[in-house]
């Protein structure tokens, strides 16, 4: 059993609170997957509550590594990286009326899944379950419904993937390394980040008679070394439909490489299905410059509520730190969120900088998964990165560096906005950390923030399945499900 000491609550949500309580489920990488409550106060001056329901091991194997809600059917998707192993699995898990979890069926993947995402069909009969298998350099697709008692998921669909020729970070690239998959806006396409190839893969899905078809298209090249992560899309006018391109369509992409990249692109589309186009409209790094002490790993981005400003996760740049009144040599650490708003009258050219590749990073060794032993940075794929390009025409979709702030502690790998916009949920992997921020859609700010964890480092300690009887849980995701019956 997970053990969070005290509740902190360093300052007071003022964004619009949700209406009722919701549960938060919890992957972390010792092989438990967490039931928390958030309960909103409702009322002036008093404090929301964020509080732990329960705790089950097993239920997503060795070494859960995401989570996926979809609400029409009440069902968790979880994914099993399984790092110790040779395979991992995609897990659906049923969810009870108190958050109970009990696993109904799982899908086994190639080595090192990392990333489900939900597709086709419509929001209540999705299509499939697309898996990013980090380290078996493949997409697969499985049938999301729950399969019979006794039987596995049904795999539709799957693609391998092969490099060309290693990278310039030979840690990471000597492989293809798929890290995520997201749809994009019209529907047509599963956009695929290889960290190992420097390229977002653009795969073409259809239904035939024989039943699902993929099929990889031209992609985006990426900065050499940037090793690309997670994309997210903007529509400045929103008026989007599945089969209809809207007007503009805009692509961010953040690389977790040499230092860490954010590179947006104008999208257009091939007719007929054809596939898709990219023209750069930024390139920066993530901290605005600075030259923290740590290389930043960026983790996460998305376009936040308001559809005005965008939020990036930095891991390990510690630009936050705290000092700890125990062992002045150890401090707390904190790393940072940085945030950008839109600005369609500028022009967007590259901008931000390249980190020195020399900065030193300290990382634990034990148990942190693939995405968190980062190379080390070299000089051939930071001067490319580096590489000026003459600026963009394009007016739309300008990014403009509003400000950073600390991320609530250390390596934020991923996070969840709630379904009414007005929190933020962190999973934050080394100090075992769930924070939950305000956010205020309309004004484009943060709005006060609720933590659990301990505030004496913000260490969680359970019984752990790799190494002995109490160890430091390893959070990895974070998402909102349904809405508590607690009260």
């Amino acid at each position: 059993m997970l053990d969070y000491g005290r509740l902190v609550l360093p300052a007071l949500l003022a964004a619009a609170p949700l209406a009722s309580a919701h549960q938060l489920f919890v992957s972390e990488y010792m092989g438990s997957v967490l039931t928390l409550k958030y309960s909103p106060s409702n009322k002036t001056g008093t404090q929301d509550k964020l509080e732990q329901i329960q705790t089950v091991k097993g239920v997503c194997g060795t070494s859960p590594s995401w989570l996926t809600y979809h609400k029409h059917s009440n069902r968790l998707f979880c994914v099993n990286e399984n790092t110790q192993g040779k395979t991992g699995s995609i897990n659906v898990l049923s969810v009870g009326p108190k958050g109970e979890l009990k696993n109904i069926g799982l899908g086994e993947t190639f080595m090192g899944p990392v990333h489900a995402e939900l597709f086709g069909g419509d929001a209540c009969h999705p299509l499939g379950v697309a898996v990013a298998n980090y380290g078996g350099s493949a997409l697969q697709v499985f049938d999301p419904t729950t399969p019979e008692k006794g039987k596995k998921m049904k795999k539709l669909a799957e693609l391998k993937f092969k490099l060309d020729k290693p990278g310039p970070v030979k840690e990471s690239q000597t492989q293809s390394r798929p890290h995520s998959t997201t749809v994009d806006p019209t529907g047509q396409y599963l956009l695929v980040p290889d960290l190992g190839a420097d390229l977002v893969r653009v795969i073409k899905w259809t239904v035939t008679k024989k039943g699902l078809e993929l099929k990889e298209l031209p992609g985006l090249k990426t900065p050499p070394g940037s090793g690309p992560r997670k994309v997210t899309f903007w529509v400045p006018a929103p008026a989007r439909v599945a089969g209809h391109t809207p007007p503009f369509i805009y692509m961010y992409v953040v690389g977790e490489l040499t230092g860490g990249h954010l590179n947006g692109y104008r999208v257009d589309y091939r007719p007929n299905g054809q596939g898709m186009t990219f023209k750069e409209v930024h390139h920066s790094d993530t901290v605005n410059g600075k030259k923290p002490a740590g290389i930043p790993a960026p983790s996460d981005i998305t376009v936040l509520p308001g559809n005005g400003h965008l939020l990036v996760a930095n891991r390990n740049d510690t630009l936050f730190n705290r000092p700890n009144p125990k062992n002045a040599s150890a401090p707390f650490v904190f790393d940072s969120l940085t945030f950008y708003s839109f600005n369609k009258t500028k022009l967007a050219g590259r901008g931000g900088s390249v980190l020195d590749p020399k900065a030193k990073q300290k990382q634990s060794k034990r148990h942190e998964g693939h995405d968190d032993k980062q190379p080390k940075d070299t000089k051939q794929a930071a001067a490319a990165a580096a590489a000026p390009l003459p600026p963009s025409k394009d007016t739309q979709a300008a990014l403009i560096f509003d400000n950073m702030s600390t991320a609530g502690g250390s390596f934020p790998r991923q996070f969840e906005v709630s379904p009414d916009g007005s929190k933020i949920a962190i999973a934050l992997q080394k100090s075992s950390r769930i924070q939950v921020l305000g956010w205020d859609g309309d004004k484009g700010k943060i709005a006060g923030f609720q933590q659990i964890g301990r505030d004496d480092g913000f260490v969680a300690t359970h019984e752990s399945v790799l190494d002995g009887p109490v160890d430091r849980a390893q959070f990895t995701s974070v998402v909102w499900g349904p809405e508590s019956d607690e009260h």
